[in-house]
């Protein structure tokens, strides 16, 4: 009889699972998804800290789920790639550092970066994708750590789950992505996914722009407030967006423009390097939030039609954003905290 009433609740289970998550397509949200990205790991190399990134991905629906991993450099070229199977509502963890030491010296190698403009590579850097080879429903979520235990620092972010659902409006998958099923983060998607919502209809034309509103905040010449931007372009074709001019708000309204670099896919921007010096010409704090649209004021990073597909490609591009911000000082006194970007596109 138990073995019964189980098999009883699993079919009740698959039921549920066979209908998407209630969550509006488009948006990084945290709800289970059928594959999961973590948009960025950052390890420290030998001498240069104890930076780590730790990740778990969790099987939520009771049915046994293979992985197929492949980790790229912030250019999104592939460097290994891996499979890993949880068993019904496992966990699976893992962290940055063990999967840099598994890999070849060579790919490891294509993993370095140079985060504070000194010529010498000091972290491992990339993003990873973990594919779900056997489910075409949404059972897995994911969290993720960025920790510096020996300065008593650690945060938190989310994996990101992405939805599976061949109903999607092409545009809420960005061709490319039609092929694994999954929803995409790109001012299309959040657009049809708007009117979807308001209307049940579906837009006749594409959204006309797209901006990242991140926080920063540095309490003292030694705090730092990194933006993690991660777009899409390997995979899609759409180019990078490339040095896009913004405006920089302090926390008062005033405002002055400068220019960010998203040359690659994976961009590890330290805010201290591109704000204008005039917005704070006092003591710290400096606080405040940027305004990053594109098109930006010059027309750049927008890239009208460049495949001739009819499409303007910028309203295809993936993006998410997160600001990391840190205060530097006694293990007691240390702190850090990473918050997702919020984002923007045409309203109904």
């Amino acid at each position: 009889m138990k073995k019964f009433f189980l098999a009883i609740s699993l079919v009740a289970v698959l039921g549920f699972v066979a209908v998407p998550a209630n969550a509006l397509v488009g948006v990084p949200d945290d709800v289970p998804g059928t594959d999961i990205l973590v948009p960025w790991i950052y390890v420290s190399m030998p001498g240069f800290g104890n930076e780590n990134t730790l990740i778990t991905i969790t099987e939520v629906w009771g049915v046994t789920t293979t992985l197929h991993a492949w980790i790229n450099d912030i250019d999104s070229i592939p460097t290994a790639n891996w499979e890993e199977t949880l068993t019904p509502f496992d966990v699976y963890s893992t962290d940055g550092l063990t999967i840099i030491s598994s890999l070849s010296p060579l790919a490891a190698a294509a993993l370095e970066v140079d985060t504070d403009g000194d010529g010498v590579n000091d972290h491992w850097a990339g993003y990873i994708y973990f594919f779900n080879m056997d489910w075409a429903f949404d059972n897995l979520i994911s969290n993720c750590y960025q920790v510096y235990l020996t300065a008593g620092m650690a945060a938190s972010f989310n994996g990101v789950s992405m939805e599976f659902d061949t109903a999607f409006d092409v545009r809420q998958t960005n061709g490319v992505w039609s092929i694994f099923g999954d929803e995409a983060y790109s001012a299309n998607a959040l657009w049809v996914g708007k009117n979807l919502l308001a209307l049940a209809a579906a837009p006749g034309f594409d959204a006309s722009f797209f901006r990242l509103m991140p926080r920063y905040f540095m309490l003292d010449a030694v705090g730092v407030s990194l933006l993690m931007i991660w777009v899409e372009s390997y995979y899609t074709g759409i180019p990078t967006p490339g040095l896009i001019h913004c405006n920089f708000f302090d926390e008062d309204e005033n405002t002055l423009s400068s220019n960010i670099p998203l040359d690659h896919e994976l961009n590890i921007i330290d805010v201290a390097n591109v704000i204008p010096a005039g917005l704070f010409p006092g003591a710290y704090p400096w606080g405040g939030w940027i305004d990053i649209t594109t098109p930006d004021p010059y027309g750049n990073g927008w890239f009208t039609d460049a495949n001739a597909n009819g499409i303007w490609d910028g309203a295809e591009r993936p993006w998410l954003g997160y600001s990391w911000q840190r205060a530097v000082g006694p293990a007691a006194e240390a702190w850090e905290v990473i918050h997702s970007v919020h984002r923007e596109t045409d309203d109904i």
